[in-house]
Order: structure tokens, then C-alpha cells, then sequence
């Protein structure tokens, strides 16, 4: 049970066929190659078409229809069948679909190769909220707001990119770079939930009683409540309070997740 982020591979960056990669460009007689899953070196094997793209409102997506056997277990594609957008073109806000090609989408991931490139001064919303059948929420733009006010089926949201989110105050201190908004009370199947290295000080937890792991380290928290969170084995929240390289949480209580398996909060 449960996703591997990596699991999900997410190509190219730009709507612009000239700076599409290799990987992403089209050519002529064969089909776009974004393969899923290390060791696998057919992508006709995962059982999903070739990737496609559509624009909706000005946004291009990338996407695959992946058709999943009845009764397999396909670690490639954890979110069963339906539509899987593994990238998109940049915009300040971006609404993922309710569905394409008559089928729901049920997987959404992006990332930009460079978020320099994007420039700070960029802010990305995504907003969900159409998207009803969604089951994974992955990206590495600059995200600074996430809508799921509608996302019932919603199991994983891997929002945490280290390496693309810090700059360096005088002091030494790496700080983070934006503030993140983000609201997952209707994500009722939520079961991992990373969100770490953001400017993020709270996070309502009370209608997340699926919860499994929780990833909020290096934010910006002085305390968490996980007591709505009987199931949650894996808890990271080291580094908070005053972002990463500082003092950890003023306090955490954990009493009321019996099932908690990892703690990290140093």
C-alpha cells in the first residue's frame, strides 16, 4: 500500500516544443517515451498509451492513460486506472482537470528542472479542487498555495523539494524562500502528507484520521496536533520554529498515535 514519489517520473518543463527535452519531444513514428519505474524497459509493459498533451485554460499538460489490469499489484502506476499528467507547461496558477480524454484524472505531477528559471517573484497555485478522483499530488514548481477543497480520494501530496527552496541570510542561516497555504481538511483518504522545507506554521489535521506519514520538517511550526491521527506511523518535523538549521519544536505530544513507528524531531 501507499505511493513512492519516485515512482511517479516527471518530464520536461515548457509548453514550447524547441525547449521540450529529449526525453518529451515527438517524433515522427514512435510514441513519446516517459517511462515509469526503474528497471522497466518497455513502456508498452506498464500498459499505458503513449504520452499525449492537450492545453486546457493556456495550460499544457503531458499525459498517459494507463488501463490497470483487474487484480494487479503495478507499482509503476499506484493510482489504479485513469489519466496520469506527469507534466506540465508554467503558470501562476494551475487547475488540473477534472478529466481528459473522457477519463478522470486520478495523478498529477510537475517539476521545473530549474525553479531559478521560473524567477522568484513567480508564485504557483495548484488548485484541485475539480479534480474529485485525484489520488496523487506531486511537485517541484514554486509552490506557494495548494486548493484541495474537494479531494476526497486524495492519498498522497508530495510537496517537499529541498534543494530548489532556500537562500542564505547574513547571518549564515539558510531561510526559506516563500510562504506555502495549504488546507487538506476535505482530503479525508490523505495517508502521506510532505510538506517540508515551506514557510508553513499550521496545518489542521483534525479530518485526516487516515494519516500515515507526515513530513513537515524544516518549516516554520512551533507545535503540531496530531491527535486526529490515530494511524500515523512516520512523523518527521525536525528543524522547525524558525526554518532550517534551527531549534526544533517547542513541544509535540504523541500520546495519541499508538501506531507511530517513526519520530524525527530534533
Amino acid at each position: 500500500e501507499g505511493f513512492v514519489a519516485e515512482e511517479l517520473i516527471v518530464l520536461g518543463e515548457s509548453a514550447d516544443k524547441e525547449s521540450v527535452p529529449e526525453e518529451l519531444a515527438e517524433s515522427e513514428g514512435s510514441p513519446i517515451d516517459a517511462r515509469s519505474g526503474e528497471g522497466i524497459d518497455d513502456a508498452s509493459t506498464l500498459g499505458a498509451s503513449e504520452t499525449k498533451k492537450t492545453a486546457v485554460n493556456g495550460v499544457t499538460y503531458w499525459y498517459r492513460d494507463y488501463v490497470q489490469a483487474a487484480g494487479s499489484q503495478d507499482y509503476a502506476f499506484p493510482c489504479g486506472s485513469g489519466i496520469y499528467i506527469v507534466d506540465t507547461s508554467y503558470a501562476e496558477t494551475i487547475t488540473i482537470p477534472r478529466r481528459i480524454d473522457g477519463k478522470n484524472v486520478v495523478s498529477f505531477a510537475t517539476r521545473a528542472e530549474s525553479v531559478d528559471d521560473l524567477g522568484w517573484n513567480k508564485h504557483l497555485t495548484i488548485d484541485a479542487s475539480q479534480a474529485t478522483a485525484l489520488r496523487f499530488l506531486g511537485t517541484g514548481y514554486h509552490v506557494t498555495s495548494v486548493v484541495a477543497a474537494n479531494n476526497p480520494a486524495l492519498e498522497k501530496i508530495d510537496l517537499n523539494h529541498y534543494s530548489d527552496f532556500f537562500d542564505t541570510s547574513p547571518n549564515g542561516l539558510l531561510v526559506l524562500r516563500a510562504s506555502l497555504e495549504l488546507d487538506v481538511r476535505s482530503c479525508s483518504s490523505l495517508k502521506s502528507l510532505n510538506c517540508g522545507f515551506h514557510d508553513i506554521s499550521s496545518l489542521d489535521l483534525s479530518q485526516n484520521r487516515n494519516l500515515e506519514t507526515l513530513d513537515v520538517e524544516g518549516c516554520n511550526f512551533d507545535s503540531l496536533d496530531t491527535s486526529s491521527n490515530p494511524r500515523l506511523k512516520e512523523l518527521r518535523c525536525a528543524q522547525n520554529a524558525h526554518g532550517f538549521g534551527s531549534r526544533g519544536l517547542a513541544s509535540i505530544k504523541v500520546t495519541d498515535n499508538p501506531a507511530l513507528e517513526v519520530l524525527s524531531c530534533w
